[in-house]
């Protein structure tokens, strides 16, 4: 014994294996292996076959279907003898190896014909399990007749008993295989199952035919079946396990015979189709025990359909209808709701969809009837299962649809209702043929339609107005059968609207507007904020004057241009009807308009024209940050404006223009300008912003003002501080100067001014150390005490350098010398 594999690669590769362990064990080969091979190989196709048929592939069904007749008995894999203690597995039970893959025992189908499918596969679908175990089975029991039987084989020391064995001992056999996995041991288990225990295939007698095959629900039987031409029905069996049954549901037997079977249709069959064949229970102990089977390989098998074995396998031969009351799946309107509101005698749709459960072929008929509630009255009969119909009714009503099943030679077999509500509802509907407007002393045509005709004796009409002056009120005639009349309003001089009501019986009132227009007069232009207009804001008019119109759909105001057609439109609100109202326009260019004014056609030109002048500039804010410097050291300067309805705006300093800027017509716009003085600012510098636009120029002046510190030094006191005369010399540049003081004698002071932000240097000369180097010296080369090169050549000069302005708080009296 050996695993057997479905597959063909496998079935070589096991036998390649099993080949070398007989080889090794010098058994003959070709006499033991050829059958073996033979029912491997079989069983691989018929394998493959089976998997390509559970999952319902035609052809094939088709070609397994004749091969599938027979159900051998017998089991496959017996279990082994005990085995010596050297066997491996410890005498483990062997059997094949089979994959069954996924067989899906309820849902495929047998072909009943060529080219079609006809009842479940799962009726034979279990007889495949011995096809394919039948081969198998004859080759292990050929295997085990031939391993129980003493054979002459070479001699080969027993690795356990430590002899030559030169016979087999009866009853046991040395082991050539390993034990199996628990996989093949799980499909082992399937295959050694007693598959006889499920019974003996079954037999499903063919129904030629079933009689009646349509009958109103609650027909109770008998129905009658006979076999197929040239059949007879089996006897009937006591207990039989295969058994006629209606929708799987055995069926009460009436009377039974080889030409015909009577069965009883149970009380509570539901309404619809319902199939008769025939049913197949397995033995209910054998169903428990395959399905364990299936749990237990499910870990290596999940797809595996023992799990789910069927209790029974049914088979369908014929079929019949109870026909019962139809199903209104849906009544509505057309809007898909059953209760809805229409004016009255304007058409409304109805529809619906109705089916009925029978099986397919079945002669039946679906009738409806459509019929007023409140009166029972039939709007319409014979009306298809599904349709539409339209109804026009002038009062509410409530429509129920009547739906029939019938049979096509029989009564009726049931009804249902289903019920759609309909409000109405009645209007007057109006029209003023004459436009919106009419002139003074003319007339106003209105047309009136009804929802409804008026009754035979004719509907009478009445317009009341509410200013009786300007259109007067009048009646009319709706002639019978008709719905629609016109009614004729004198209109007055007075311009101005009316509300005219128009009553009708039975009817609500209605209410429209008409209005006489005259010539318009504007006697009064004025703006809304009672200032002056400017090309920079949006215009606002209060036009006030006669005949102005009373409706602002029917008003038109625009500014002209004197002498062109055109203009821009405005809005026009009401203020007063007929006498003011508000006219709104965007900004404007500047200039003089003209205010024409339409009312319904009605044009005039106001007297007064309109003047929209361009606003003049205005300087919000110019600032100079600081306004006050130090004369001798000035700070960055930095201006700052703020100005409206401008155009154009410079900026102007002392050095020339600092900022030229482009701005928009209207509005506020800012800006900024920095300016440094590069000299000591002596005296008030003036900056200008100069601005220009459409209405004018401006011009205004900012002051930066140059401010000295109270203790700013302005002259000095220089008094000599030497025990000699000296020279005080005031050096204004590198080779100029002048002498401030000659022979200044010890503690002798002169004073020096100087100029605001002036700056100077004070040198001294001692005249005892000078006229000490000129004594003995040429006159060539003596130096002149008064001269300004004594003090720029005699390295014994000492000197100072004086500010004014810039050291605050440095003392005013120098005393020399000091040292340089």
């Amino acid at each position: 014994m050996m695993p057997i594999l479905m597959r063909d690669r496998e079935s070589d590769h096991l036998l390649a294996e099993t080949a070398a362990v007989l080889r090794e064990r010098g058994w003959p080969l070709e006499q033991h292996l050829a059958p073996l091979q033979e029912a491997l190989a079989a069983a691989a196709r018929l394998g493959a076959e089976f998997r390509a048929a559970s999952l319902g592939r035609p052809d094939a069904l088709a070609g397994l279907r004749p091969r599938l007749g027979g159900m051998p008995l017998g089991k496959v894999g017996k279990p082994l003898p005990d085995a010596p203690p050297d066997f491996p597995g410890g005498g483990s039970c062997l059997g094949p190896h089979l994959d069954p893959g996924p067989v899906a025992w309820s849902g495929v189908q047998v072909a009943g014909g060529p080219g079609q499918l006809a009842g479940p596969f799962v009726e034979r679908a279990f007889a495949a399990w011995y096809r394919i175990a039948a081969p198998l089975e004859e080759a292990l029991q050929g295997a085990r007749a031939w391993l129980d039987t003493p054979h002459e084989a070479p001699h080969f020391a027993d690795p356990v008993r430590g002899a030559d064995w030169t016979r087999w001992p009866e009853g046991w056999r040395m082991p050539t295989l390993p034990c199996l996995s628990e996989q093949q041991v799980c499909v082992g288990e399937i295959l050694n199952f007693s598959w006889e225990s499920l019974g003996a295939p079954p037999v499903f007698p063919p129904i030629g035919s079933i009689t009646p095959t349509e009958m109103c629900h609650g027909f109770t039987g008998p129905l009658i079946l006979r076999p197929a031409a040239g059949t007879l029905f089996p006897p009937q069996t006591a207990n039989a396990i295969t058994t006629l049954a209606i929708d799987t549901h055995p069926a009460t037997i009436a009377a039974w015979t080889a030409f015909q079977i009577r069965i009883n249709i149970p009380a509570n069959l539901r309404p619809g189709c319902h199939e008769v064949g025939w049913i197949h229970g397995f033995e209910p102990t054998a169903v428990t025990q395959l399905r364990a089977l299936g749990e237990q390989c499910r870990p290596h098998f999940p797809n595996n359909s023992l799990a789910t074995f069927p209790n029974f396998i049914w088979k369908p031969e014929q079929s019949f209808t109870l026909l019962g009351p139809p199903d209104i799946k849906t009544f509505t309107g057309p809007d898909g709701r059953s209760e809805l509101t229409a004016e009255a005698c304007t058409p409304v749709r109805l529809l619906w969809e109705s089916t009925a459960k029978v099986c397919t072929g079945t002669r039946t008929r679906l009738s409806a009837t459509l019929r007023r509630d409140d009166n029972g009255d039939i709007v319409r009969a014979a009306l298809p299962a599904t349709g539409q119909w339209q109804v026009y009714e002038a009062e509410d009503v409530r429509y129920t649809l009547t739906v029939e099943s019938r049979l096509e030679h029989g009564g009726i077999c049931g009804r249902s209702e289903r019920s759609v509500t309909v409000h109405r509802y009645r209007k007057i509907h109006t029209e003023v043929l004459t436009g919106p407007c009419t002139d003074p002393g003319g007339t106003v045509e209105v047309a009136v339609r009804l929802s409804c005709p008026a009754p035979s004796e004719g509907l009478t009409m009445t317009a009341a107005s509410s200013a009786p002056a300007r259109i007067a009120g009048a009646s009319a005639t709706i002639a019978p059968d008709t719905d629609s009349a016109v009614l004729q309003l004198p209109a007055g001089h007075e311009c101005g609207s009316a509300e005219i009501e128009l009553t009708v019986p039975g009817y609500p009132p209605a209410l429209l507007r008409a209005e006489v227009a005259g010539e318009p007069v504007i006697t009064v232009i004025r703006t809304a904020d009672g200032l002056p207009l400017d090309t920079c804001a949006p215009v606002s008019l209060i036009v006030e004057g006669t005949c102005l119109g009373e409706d602002a759909a029917h008003i038109e105001a625009a500014l002209m241009w004197p002498g062109q057609g055109g203009g821009q439109l405005g809005t026009v609100t009401i203020l007063k009807p007929g006498t003011m109202a508000q006219v709104d326009f965007v900004m404007q260019l500047p200039g003089i308009r003209t205010l024409r004014w339409t009312h319904c056609g009605r044009q005039s030109f106001a007297a007064q024209p309109v003047y929209i002048p361009a606003p003049p500039p205005r300087i919000i804010t110019f600032t100079a940050n600081p306004s006050e410097v130090h004369p001798c050291a000035p700070a960055r300067v930095d201006l700052a404006w703020s100005v409206e309805h401008a155009e154009q705006i410079t900026v102007l300093g002392p050095t020339g223009t600092l900022s030229d800027q482009t701005a928009p017509r209207c509005g506020t716009t800012t800006g900024t300008a920095q300016h440094t003085p590069t000299s000591p600012v002596t005296e008030p510098v003036e900056y200008s912003l100069l601005v220009q636009g459409r209405g004018g120029s401006l011009r205004e002046q900012v002051p930066v003002t140059p401010v000295v510190p109270a203790n700013a030094v302005r002259a000095f006191s220089i008094t000599n501080g030497s025990l000699g005369p000296v020279n005080v010399f005031v050096i204004t540049g590198p080779w100029s100067g002048r002498l401030l003081k000659a022979e200044m004698e010890p503690n002798e002071t002169e004073f020096l001014p100087l100029s605001l932000c002036e700056s100077c240097e004070i040198a001294s000369l001692d005249l005892l150390v000078l006229r000490d180097h000129n004594l003995g010296r040429p006159p060539e080369e003596q130096i002149d005490p008064e001269s300004i090169a004594a003090v720029l050549l005699y390295p014994g000069a000492r000197w100072i350098r004086l500010t004014s302005g810039i050291r605050i708080g440095h003392p005013s009296a120098i005393i020399l010398p000091v040292t340089a």
